[in-house]
């Protein structure tokens, strides 16, 4: 086995153990997410999601997943703003979600 393959296979296995925590953080964001659209977010649930896609970038552009990487990042700007969320970013706020989830779910 050469040194590439063997790299891809702790890559693997990093992914593994990781994914689960990957999915609690997802699934923090998709809460807040059903919260704005429900007009229940309060501000705890939005600084928590924000966190948790913060921390999904990171970890994500770690494992070569930019796309997801770059929709955590926009997630993050979205729900860190102090503003109002405007029925543009609760739009933008789902597609970058979705990508998220894909990304997430398709692995490395």
């Amino acid at each position: 086995m050469s040194s590439a393959d063997e790299l891809q296979e702790k890559l693997q296995d990093l992914w593994k153990k990781a994914l689960p925590l990957m999915l609690r953080r997802l699934n923090s964001i998709e809460r807040a997410h059903k919260a704005i659209v429900g007009g229940a977010l309060n501000d705890a649930m939005k600084a928590e999601a924000a966190q948790e896609a913060h921390k999904l970038a990171g970890s994500l552009g770690v494992f070569g997943l930019s796309g997801g990487s770059e929709s955590a990042l926009e997630i993050e700007r979205i729900l860190s703003s102090t503003d109002r969320l405007s029925t543009n970013d609760v739009a933008n706020l789902g597609e970058h979600l979705q990508r998220l989830g894909r990304d997430i779910n398709s692995g490395t």
